[in-house]
């Protein structure tokens, strides 16, 4: 199975020249190009060296924060037990 993750990308003129490109779905990342394709393809590197991948073994427990992570979008194979809870902010 093959999964991935689109993300929608705002690209704009920069008022230096070139373009500035920014993810409004992952917080903070921004990257800039002198053409749009450049500034497309240095986002897309900006993305790929956030990634984390390490090497699952039999027992292992992930938790995280969807609201701050992009996660799990590379090719899995096998079984696995997916386990979900969601919960309300809490501020005090």
């Amino acid at each position: 199975m093959t999964t991935s993750q689109t993300y929608d990308v705002i690209l704009e003129p920069s008022e230096e020249g070139g373009f500035t490109v920014y993810v409004p779905g992952l917080r903070g990342c921004v990257s800039d190009g002198e053409t749009e394709a450049e500034a497309l393809e240095n986002i897309r590197e900006a993305y790929r060296q956030e990634t984390i991948i390490f090497p699952w073994q039999a027992g292992d427990v992930l938790m995280l924060d969807n609201m701050l992570m992009a996660h799990g979008r590379q090719p899995f194979a096998g079984q696995r037990k997916v386990v979900v809870g969601m919960v309300q902010s809490f501020e005090s």
